[in-house]
């Protein structure tokens, strides 16, 4: 497949950094592209196939029900507006205009994101609460009769400066409120997938492009029947406030693939095992140098299960100008920044023969800024 972007004239990279959408989420695996590619030989009615893969993934996630989703942005999109017009059909038909409707979702500003803007899509007005760890007093003074849901951001930096998710729930089913949470890339730990509602969240959403390795675009949204159904009577090919988002037999088919495959004894701990491995063999080789000083930490960037690795630069040439090189590089590779004046590697998507090459560039990389002004901070 190298040559098919080569032929586009597209560049491509060694991802490791994580799974961002901007260079394409996660790897598929074969089983995955298999049956994405025998789904798009045959023709299905798309709410019938819903309904069955969503009936078959609640059972296997612990929960009432579940639906696939063209990504975890537009699971949120359609939970917004199921909060806000419920199963009532002429209301979900006049979205995104509230008139009539509840139409405030509360966020706690340390859990605010980009991705808070799924919500103004549907319609709905986000309102950010400035409540920290112990402060759920503060999330219950902004409950008025206009908010239509608590939506909770799953942020690993989010964990020690927000109120708990916890309390938040308590706060939601005092005011008899939707909780609605973002866990988009928080897989692994499997539990994830029903630790959120069976402590009682309404929904939690996921991407099915991250760790689930499933197809980039498609997403996961779990949780109670009366807002699945919902996201079901307006999901595409509807037309109306969804319809946009739109998500193939392929992607349902290839989705439920990786999830079946996902949740199967042992493979989860076996690529952690594998990660762990890679991640300890890149901070030996970089240690060796003595241009680094390398830690494994953990958890991973959102908090996944998995550990990745801080490269902290020991001499006086710039983690920037590290970055920008092994991107502009052949083969590009691609890094992030941590700290103040550090590397971040993370091993999670690199197979073998990858990570023989990152060490080396890195090295490379770091030699030549260590001898030149030009790598001078």
């Amino acid at each position: 497949m190298m040559g098919l972007y080569e032929d586009l004239g597209v560049k491509t990279y060694i991802n490791a950094l994580d799974t961002v959408s901007i260079f394409g989420g996660s790897r598929m695996p074969d089983y995955v592209a298999d049956a994405m590619r025998e789904a798009a030989e045959n023709f299905v009615e798309i709410a019938d196939l819903q309904k069955k893969a969503g009936e078959q993934i609640a059972r296997m996630t612990r929960n009432e029900a579940a639906y696939i989703t063209a990504g975890a942005s537009a699971a949120l999109t359609m939970c917004a507006a199921i909060c806000m017009a419920g199963q009532d059909l002429d209301r979900q038909k006049q979205l995104p205009d509230t008139t009539g409707m509840k139409n405030e979702f509360l966020i706690m500003t340390k859990q605010r994101t980009g991705y808070n803007r799924a919500i103004n899509i549907a319609g709905g007005k986000t309102i950010f609460v400035d409540a920290g760890p112990g402060e759920a007093d503060k999330l219950r003074e902004a409950v008025t009769d206009q908010t239509a849901a608590i939506f909770f951001f799953d942020l690993y930096h989010a964990w020690s400066t927000s109120v708990s998710f916890e309390d938040t729930v308590k706060a939601a089913k005092e005011y008899d409120l939707p909780l609605i949470v973002d866990a988009a890339a928080q897989l692994p730990p499997i539990d994830n997938l029903w630790r959120f509602t069976e402590a009682g969240a309404d929904a939690v959403c996921f991407s099915g492009g991250k760790g689930l390795r499933g197809p980039q675009g498609s997403g996961l949204v779990l949780g109670k029947k009366w807002i699945i159904d919902g996201v079901a009577m307006i999901g595409p090919p509807t037309h109306g406030i969804a319809r946009s988002q739109k998500v193939g037999r392929e992607e349902i088919v290839g989705l439920f693939t990786a999830l079946e495959e996902y949740l199967k004894p042992g493979m989860v701990a076996n690529k952690i095992a594998v990660i762990e491995s890679r991640g300890q063999y890149i901070r030996s080789s970089l240690d060796a140098t003595g241009l680094f000083a390398c830690e494994r930490v953990y958890p991973g960037p959102t908090g996944q299960s998995y550990p990745y690795i801080n490269a902290k630069i020991t001499g006086s040439f710039s983690a920037d100008d590290m970055v920008k090189s092994l991107r502009e590089g052949d083969p590009g590779i691609v890094i992030g920044k941590y700290g103040e004046n550090g590397l971040f590697i993370n091993p999670l998507l690199l197979v073998d023969d990858e990570v023989d090459t990152v060490i080396r560039y890195v090295i490379k990389a770091a030699t030549h800024f260590s001898q030149t002004e030009g790598g001078l901070r």
